[in-house]
């Protein structure tokens, strides 16, 4: 892309468009000083690239929307411009943006035309209009193969990839965004390939539940991240391969990554990623370092995005609580989970669904490590644990984290750090610290109501605690139970 001088540019919205396809931090640059700071829709176009580069999105759609209003930008300029700032918003996912953009786009070159219909069969797929969307999929898909521009067939086969992802039909998404990787590949297109190996690693990881072929995936996209020299992608391409290292326990791979992710300037971004904040979590879980564990936990807590993200740190803190012996906390952070996790709605996105289902298996390891058997086998029921192959490994008579799947294994592990320390912690009497709190108001002779207000609890609580002081000091009633307790100098 070259500037003939300061009045009369070379470069147009349609070369700009094809440009993007293939751009990289290097030829953007160099771009950008062909255009001489020129203020122009070409010039604002290139720089919003340079901004998607540089992790700036926000700042590329506000660029993309100037680049859209400029005066001398002309119809075919603007649909270029939409197009970009389209693909943009499907960067974030936000698809409430999208559907206004496309829905205010003027009619698509001739030989973009497939484009076009691939990105509204995107938005139908969003929309649940399942028919509709592989109708135009098909459609779009056709036609770009029966042209000859092989970049413009793979920008087709990417956005139908993301209509099958979000029709559910997952085996199309696979082998869709592996088809458009090897063309965006073989002409040099590395940004629209790490976007291919994106939706394949998904898939992987929580469709065919394979994290190693996921693992392979979040590999070639880091690797044609750094080709682009795209910090953005790279970014989330080493938070992805970060977090589906935990999830399999392979911490070799999660040291190594995290000390990439952490070398960053802005590492705020990372603790944003969901996954990254997971991985970071199992991590300090796996040393034992559950206060650090607790700490990302509440973090994350504020900024959890769905009820599934919610319940899965919900889980994973009922552990620590469980860690530390403390069993009514525990108790009450694993119902609560439950309750988080009792039913997902019929369009539920898969990684969510996941999210789900482990956070109730995690809650039902805590009732297993509490000794609260009853609760822990009726939340794995047949629906969230069919053939009972969690039940059976949880239930075990020690927790053996290579018998888990290999996506379970990093919170297998977890799990079995955190039983562990609360054997450890757990009083050789067996009485929790709730129910000591109990015990030292029995020689006072207060009554159940009495003690009940006194500590904050309801009077039911406080009569099965004292139900189960009378068990663990086999004691008859509260004042062997007393007697019982100075005998083993557990009261003065």
């Amino acid at each position: 892309m070259t500037r003939a001088g300061a009045e009369t540019s070379t470069i147009t919205l349609a070369s700009v468009h094809q440009f993007a396809l293939t751009a990289t931090a290097r030829t953007l640059r160099q771009a950008l000083r062909d255009m001489n700071g020129c203020s122009m829709p070409a010039d604002l176009t290139l720089r919003a690239l340079t901004c998607s580069f540089d992790c700036d999105t926000q700042g590329a759609i506000a660029l993309l929307r100037r680049a859209l209003k400029h005066r001398k930008a002309t119809d075919d300029d603007r649909w270029y411009i939409n197009d970009l700032l389209c693909a943009t918003l499907m960067s974030i996912g936000d698809y409430a943006g999208l559907e206004n953009a496309v829905a205010a786009e003027r009619a698509a070159p001739p030989r973009l035309i497939p484009a076009q219909q691939a990105k509204e069969s995107m938005l139908h797929a969003v929309g649940g209009r399942r028919s509709q969307s592989r109708f135009l999929a098909r459609k779009a898909a056709a036609s770009a193969r029966s042209g000859d521009a092989p970049l413009i067939l793979a920008q087709v086969l990417l956005r139908c990839s993301l209509a099958a992802f979000y029709r559910s039909d997952f085996y199309d998404a696979m082998e869709l965004s592996l088809e458009a990787a090897h063309l965006y590949e073989a002409h040099g297109a590395f940004v629209g390939a790490t976007s291919c190996h994106s939706i394949a690693g998904v898939v992987a990881q929580d469709w065919k539940r394979d994290s190693q072929m996921a693992a392979e995936f979040y590999a070639r996209m880091v690797m044609n991240a750094e080709r682009a020299g795209h910090q953005a992608i790279l970014r989330s391409a080493l938070a992805g391969s970060f977090s589906a290292a935990a999830e399999r326990f392979d911490a070799p791979a999660c040291e190594s990554l995290h000390e990439r992710l952490r070398s960053y300037s802005a590492p705020q971004q990372h603790q944003e990623n969901y996954p990254y904040l997971l991985g970071e979590i199992l991590g300090f879980g796996w040393t034992a370092d559950f206060g650090a564990a607790e700490t990302a936990i509440v973090a994350g807590t504020a900024t959890a995005k769905s009820q599934q993200e919610a319940a899965m740190l919900e889980s994973l803190r009922s552990l620590i609580e469980a860690a530390r012996w403390d069993v009514d906390a525990a108790r009450a952070r694993s119902r609560a989970a439950f309750q988080l996790t009792e039913a997902g709605a019929e369009d539920e996105p898969l990684y969510l669904r996941r999210y789900r289902e482990t956070a109730r298996i995690l809650a039902a390891a805590t009732c297993f490590v509490i000794g609260d058997r009853v609760r822990g086998e009726r939340a794995l029921s047949a629906r969230f644990d069919p053939g009972h192959r969690y039940l059976s490994l949880l239930t075990a008579q020690s927790i053996d984290t290579a018998d888990f799947p290999e996506v379970f294994r990093g919170y297998a592990e977890f799990a079995r750090v955190a039983s562990v320390s609360a054997n450890a912690a757990r009083p050789r009497n067996g009485l929790t610290p709730a129910e000591l709190q109990v015990l030292r108001a029995l020689p006072t002779g207060a009554t159940l109501t009495e003690i009940a207000r006194e500590l904050a609890k309801s009077k039911n609580t406080v009569a099965r605690q004292v139900e189960s002081i009378y068990e663990k000091l086999g004691a008859r009633n509260r004042a062997h139970a007393v007697e019982n307790a100075r005998q083993l100098g557990i009261l003065n």
